[in-house]
């Protein structure tokens, strides 16, 4: 019997009777026997995104700080000078800063630090005068409450948990591992944030980093306290000489003598 024509012209090769009855045998045997067979399940590979949050946080474990500490105080550092030059006229800020009485001791300190005297005077000179107006008026319950929230604590925070969230996916990705192996690592409470919205592969990962810098941190430490005891006075100071400053930074993520990164 002749094969039907294909369109475009060319007889279809016919399957010989012979390979067909193999062909049906082969399928048969498979159906058969597939339960035997195991197959291995290869887990997916991370797929990364890279956007410029990860470009930041590569680069900023190479700071020698915490990188998140390092980036959240870069950008708040920012936001302060902008705020101080170009909207300290504008009337929501003011607005904002009657609300909360300006800045938080630790954030006043900081934009005195910068020098920018006529932006300060700007803005706190229109929050003066709406205090001198809450105090002369009728004094309601909660009407003289200070510091509801500061502008730049705000931001930070939300900058903190951005920068949390973008590195505990990013660190599937193998560059950043071998960022965060060669650089300065997390403080402590970062470290604590970042293992609490990562997934398992991750956590792991940190915590094989992190584990043997805190022992390492802990015998540095204790190896100051040792030799600062006068039976062992003679003894030269090594690489432990200021374990204690980097203990309180690993633990804090401040940075001793000073917050602004340069």
């Amino acid at each position: 019997m002749k094969s039907p024509a294909c369109t475009n012209g060319v007889e279809p090769d016919p399957v010989h009777p012979v390979d067909a009855r193999l062909l049906r045998r082969a399928l048969d045997w498979l159906k058969k026997h597939a339960s035997k067979f195991s197959f291995r399940r290869v887990a997916p590979v991370a797929v990364v995104h890279k956007h410029t949050v990860y470009y930041d946080l590569r680069a900023a474990l190479q700071s020698g700080y915490c990188p998140i500490c390092h980036l959240v105080t870069l950008a708040t550092d920012r936001f302060l000078d902008h705020l101080l030059q170009e909207y300290v006229n504008d009337p929501d800020l003011r607005e904002d800063f009657q609300e909360t009485s300006g800045f938080c001791e630790r954030h006043a300190a900081t934009v005195a630090s910068t020098g920018n005297a006529m932006g300060l005077a700007i803005i706190y000179g229109a929050l003066i005068r709406s205090t001198c107006q809450r105090i002369s008026g009728p004094i309601l319950e909660g009407s003289l409450s200070t510091q509801a929230h500061c502008l730049a604590c705000a931001y930070e925070r939300e900058r903190d948990a951005g920068y949390i969230q973008s590195l505990a996916g990013d660190l599937r990705d193998q560059q950043m591992q071998i960022a965060y192996r060669t650089g300065h690592g997390l403080c402590v409470p970062h470290l604590v944030a970042v293992l609490s919205s990562a997934p398992r592969d991750v956590a792991e990962f940190l915590i094989a980093q992190e584990e043997p810098r805190l022992n390492v941190l802990a015998s540095e430490l204790e190896e100051f306290v040792r030799k600062n005891d006068h039976h062992y006075a003679g003894e030269p100071m090594g690489a432990q000489g200021d374990s204690w400053l980097r203990a309180l930074e690993k633990m804090t993520g401040c940075r001793p003598f000073g917050n602004r990164r340069s």
